[in-house]
């Protein structure tokens, strides 16, 4: 039998991290295979209702439950969240931790303080609606989560009747999510009591209309110029231009960062024809640090794969990513000559996301935009059919 150094097994299972049959029969084929496909396998534990209840029994084995070092778990809200949460006892490595609510409920605050109590190192913590709950409510529970650096926040209702100037002291958070969540801002009050300097370094912000730029200028207000990293998902129910044509947005006063993320998420094809296509370097324009080295872009389209929809009156949208041959169409000249603004002139990368070898569109940029191919910053980066920040 051919011995492989354990640096060769070692990459193999890396390719391997997301196929767990193979990870589980690897595991079975070599004590040598074992640690590494174990860690890929379980590193990562997404639950479902009630889970946790068949999990319990693999954390009888204490190296097993030292690899876990993120859980994804939905709560039903049925029982005792002292029961239902006190497998997080037995997981000291655990430092992510991701929580699903059943629709709709108004969120109990004492399930947070119990996963507080039980997993007093967690670093990251996104709640999953929908769901509702109070502001004071809300920033007392995240109060109690010291080590916290990251909060997600997706499909959350918070109301905007509640004054949280005089909550807890919130953890030094370094990364905010706020995906489809009313009234954001609140929270950023709550840390701008506590925080003159926010230590904020990475914002993740959903916008479907005026409201969320609304909200979106409140926080930049406070985070700005201390930001250095951004990623916006743009999700207009129609059209980018009756979401944001008489909008202003506040990109331009990110001063200091030095990584960007625009992605679209458009309910049209990939086609000429598309005008909010057009929105794409109208928004990458209004980027204007001097710091910044990397901007990614990435599109959702309707790439009408499945041609029975055409034919019926109650289809329903596939949304994907577009295939990166068929961004040939984007107005890569506006992009051009805004990437040739002296704000760019740090950039290093510019990368585009989508499915397929883009062959067709590295032939037009080299062709038609010979300016921005003579910079060697296109990076064109193959992504899965279903990128994890679709929106469904």
């Amino acid at each position: 039998m051919i011995r492989l150094p354990p640096e060769d097994i070692d990459y193999i299972l890396d390719y391997l991290h997301d196929d767990f049959k193979t990870l589980g029969a690897c595991a079975l084929a070599g004590r040598i295979m074992l640690p590494s496909a174990r860690f890929h396998r379980f590193r990562d534990v997404k639950l479902p209702p009630w889970g946790n209840r068949s999990l319990a029994p693999l954390l009888n084995s204490a190296d097993l439950a030292r690899v876990i070092t993120s859980v994804t778990t939905i709560y039903m809200g049925l029982r005792d969240p002292c029961d239902d949460f006190k497998f997080l006892l037995q997981l000291p490595c655990l430092c992510k931790l991701t929580l699903v609510t059943p629709p709709p409920q108004q969120f109990p605050t004492k399930t947070l303080s119990v996963i507080a109590s039980y997993a007093p190192a967690l670093t990251s913590f996104t709640l999953i609606g929908p769901g509702g709950t109070t502001p004071s409510h809300l920033v007392s529970a995240i109060s109690e989560f010291g080590t916290l650096e990251e909060l997600g926040l997706q499909h959350i209702t918070i109301d905007d009747e509640d004054d949280v100037s005089y909550a807890p002291h919130p953890p030094r958070l370094r990364r905010l999510v706020f995906h489809d969540c009313s009234n954001p801002s609140i929270i950023v009050s709550w840390l701008q009591v506590h925080s003159a300097e926010p230590p904020l370094q990475s914002l993740r912000y959903f916008l479907r209309g005026q409201k969320d730029v609304a909200q979106l200028n409140t926080v930049a207000a406070w985070c700005a110029s201390s930001l250095k990293s951004l990623e916006v998902i743009f999700a207009p129910h129609g059209s980018m231009a009756a979401a944001f044509r008489d909008v202003v947005l506040p990109l331009s006063s990110f001063s200091v960062l030095e990584s960007c993320t625009l992605r679209f998420v458009l309910h049209e094809m990939c086609v000429a024809q598309n005008e909010s296509l057009k929105w794409i370097p109208l928004v990458l324009a209004q980027l204007s640090s001097p710091c910044i080295r990397k901007v990614t872009i990435s599109l959702v389209v309707d790439n009408v794969e499945d041609l029975r929809s055409l034919n019926s009156e109650c289809a329903v949208r596939d949304l994907t990513c577009a295939y990166l041959d068929d961004m040939f169409v984007l107005d890569w000249d506006s992009m051009e000559r805004s990437l040739a603004s002296d704000h760019f002139a740090s950039l290093r990368i510019l990368v585009i996301e989508g499915q397929g070898s883009g062959n067709v569109l590295k032939a037009h940029v080299q062709k038609n935009i010979p300016t921005l191919h003579s910079r060697d910053v296109i990076s064109l980066a193959t992504v899965a059919k279903r990128a994890p920040w679709i929106v469904e």
